[in-house]
């Protein structure tokens, strides 16, 4: 599974390549602001390995953009002659989907008698987004695939994949509607996340698409959330109390909880088809 840390190495691409920095995640400072995605959210603090005037200016740049940022030299090289066995991350998937997808992560090593090769089946993230959440599922063993209606979310979900999993085609993403994927597909799945995104017509659907024993992650916003934030504008966009708890109610449901987050009012529901 990908390993969170805080540690950002800033050199410049350079070939041949220099030696890593253990349990960094190197991003060129002037890639910074194309490569956001790849970021802890606003607020988080990373420190930057003292490599020269890179890692200042990265600083900067960080600071700039409502990250806290210092520099370090607290860090060492790797050994060269080590393969990389682990990749690191600097950017967080949706906190739900990471506990969720942790502890079938957790499930799957019991039940393989800590087999780490085995996989624990196909899934799918509707709305993907920039794909972080699908990247994540799939470096715990997931055979992930992301849809979304933006090409420049698939474009960027695409390129997460290729730098943070070991095995890249572990994570597919397709540029289509959500609505038509959702009623036209026959594939089934063993794990489906959907985030900040809501069709009520579709929520029938959405619960067929689950395998026996499969998982459903869902998060979206509330009513309540109108009591403190302007946005979503569509009020067809939120949930009304208990309404996804409802919606599911003929999966089994392993957690239900509506409450405020730092982002706002969501409902979050893990249910499984038995």
């Amino acid at each position: 599974m990908l390993a969170l840390t805080d540690l950002l190495d800033p050199r410049p691409e350079s070939d041949p390549p220099v030696t890593p920095i253990c349990d960094s995640v190197r991003i060129p400072v002037n890639q910074l602001g194309r490569r956001v995605a790849e970021l802890p959210p606003a607020g988080a603090g990373l420190r930057v390995a003292d490599i020269g005037r890179e890692s200042f200016e990265a600083v900067d740049w960080l600071i700039a953009n409502d990250r806290r940022a210092a520099v370090t030299t607290d860090f060492r090289l790797a050994d060269s002659s080590l393969s990389v066995s682990t990749k690191r991350r600097l950017w967080r998937p949706a906190a739900f989907v990471e506990s969720v997808v942790t502890r079938l992560e957790a499930e799957r090593r019991r039940d393989a008698h800590d087999s780490p090769a085995a996989l624990i089946g196909a899934g799918v993230d509707l709305a993907c987004g920039v794909g972080r959440d699908a990247v994540f599922a799939a470096s715990a063993g997931f055979r992930m695939l992301g849809v979304d209606v933006l090409p420049d979310a698939i474009e960027r979900a695409d390129a997460l994949a290729e730098r943070y999993l070991l095995d890249p085609a572990a994570a597919r993403f397709a540029t289509e509607d959500v609505c038509r994927f959702v009623t036209e597909t026959d594939e089934r799945f063993d794990l489906v996340i959907v985030v900040r995104f809501l069709d009520r017509a579709l929520l029938p659907a959405i619960a067929r698409l689950l395998r026996p024993g499969g998982s459903l992650v869902y998060e979206t916003f509330t009513v309540q959330q109108r009591h403190r934030y302007d946005r979503p504008k569509n009020p067809s966009h939120l949930l009304e109390p208990e309404e996804l708890r409802r919606a599911f109610g003929a999966l089994d449901i392993e957690h239900y909880d509506e409450d405020w987050r730092e982002y706002g009012h969501t409902a979050r529901l893990w249910a499984r088809r038995f």
